[in-house]
């Protein structure tokens, strides 16, 4: 669960998988009135096109206000604005750098929203998809967009780091970011200033 403290309200979810695939499902709570304030389940109808398609993992960008999910099959990363929920919110992002190494959807994947970026683990390759556009509104006042191609993917790591083990688990702290990843001894720390621009200090 992750708290919301603007507008005051409280993030679950749930993924289970089986032999039919990926299956969840994410609610929005009041803890003043106990009321539900909003749900979607996975598989549900939304968009035909992405029927079956369930989200593998899903994280909250508490600064930005966004839901952030990975999809199963396809691997796309999509957000929803916590402040424009809808039956179907997501929005799917568009891949602006078709040069990097390819991905797809993975049974292994992990996501974590840090410092207005969202990391994810696939399989053993970690990659950061990073804010690329602002719009100037009058007064000088920038306003961040969110829309399909708000965001860059870029990659934290080499590809030989993809070789050490399934990343399960990304944590941010400061500068830092914390990866495990299975049947491996010990926690990877990468560090900089910018984290799509990462060194491994451990």
């Amino acid at each position: 669960m992750t708290h919301l403290p603007d507008p005051g309200l409280i993030v679950a979810s749930s993924v289970s998988a089986g032999a039919f695939g990926y299956s969840g499902y994410v609610r929005l709570w009041d803890p003043r009135s106990g009321d539900m304030v909003w749900e979607t389940n996975e598989p549900g109808s939304g968009r035909s096109s992405r029927f079956g398609d369930s989200f593998a993992d899903l994280d909250v960008d508490v600064e930005q206000k966004a839901l952030f999910k990975v999809c199963s099959k396809s691997g796309d990363l999509a957000f929803a604005d916590l402040r424009h929920l809808k039956e179907d919110p997501w929005v799917y992002m568009i891949d602006k750098n078709p040069s990097l190494r390819n991905v797809g959807g993975s049974s292994n994947t992990v996501i974590h929203c840090y410092k207005k970026q969202v990391f994810l683990g696939r399989e053993g390759g970690l990659e950061v998809w990073s804010r690329v556009e602002e719009e100037e509104r009058g007064g000088g006042e920038v306003e961040m967009l969110m829309q399909e191609g708000s965001y860059r993917r870029n990659f934290v790591d080499k590809e030989e780091h993809a070789q050490k083990g399934i990343i399960n688990r990304i944590e941010g702290g400061g500068d830092r970011l914390f990866v495990s990843r299975e049947d491996v001894e010990g926690i990877e720390v990468w560090e900089s200033s910018n984290l799509s621009g990462s060194i491994q200090v451990l």
